[in-house]
């Protein structure tokens, strides 16, 4: 079971966003030691970790895929920061971007694996950006510099003419002996684009 291929659908922000989120992993790493964030791109998650069957061929996942993007189109990206449990840009929820991961869930779906759909039995979908999440400090002091050095970043990001436009295919896969069960699967994961895609509009 938890050995099933492992696959998420992301919007990439455009690069002055991603550019400045990608520093600020950097930055946060260095400065506070935080790493949970910045283990693979900056991304707002679409539909993921998708556990899909064994059967289910990487072209047919990426068929699907692009099936769903022809009939898409690029949408103006907002944002605003969120630091009251996660550190996060929280994405204004877009018709297009709503609609998109709607039909990439519907598309999606048939190809997951009995425990892939057990996992993704939620409808929720809250897109954001993530600046920090699980190894956030307990420590009320650090945390408060962390959310002072991100509302800095908020305040300098570029917020004019953003679209979001960018959509990438990846896989996931953990060290040996690790499981996607383990609350901190995300010290050992590693990841590959299999392709990358462009909304029209």
């Amino acid at each position: 079971m938890l050995q099933e291929k492992v696959y998420g659908v992301y919007l990439i922000p455009p690069p002055a966003l991603a550019y400045q989120l990608g520093l600020a992993h950097l930055l946060l790493e260095s400065n506070f030691g935080l790493v949970a964030a910045g283990k693979f791109m900056p991304h707002c998650t679409l539909f993921a970790f998708l556990h899909i069957k064994e059967e289910t061929s990487e072209a047919e996942l990426v068929q699907a895929v692009e099936e769903v993007l022809q009939h898409s189109k690029s949408f103006p990206l907002e944002f605003r920061l969120e630091t009251e449990k996660f550190i996060r840009l929280e994405v204004a929820k877009q018709p297009e971007l709503m609609n998109l991961q709607a039909r990439l869930r519907q598309s999606l779906w048939p190809l997951l694996s009995e425990y892939g759909q057990n996992r993704r039995l939620s409808n929720n979908f809250n897109p954001h950006f993530t600046l920090a999440y699980s190894d956030l400090p307990e420590d009320r002091g650090t945390l408060t510099q962390i959310q002072d050095f991100c509302q800095y970043l908020y305040e300098t990001l570029p917020k004019n003419n953003q679209n979001g436009k960018s959509v990438q295919l990846i896989e996931f896969q953990l060290e040996a002996g690790k499981s996607w069960e383990d609350p901190d699967y995300w010290r050992t994961l590693s990841w590959r684009i299999i392709k990358s895609f462009t909304l029209p509009g």
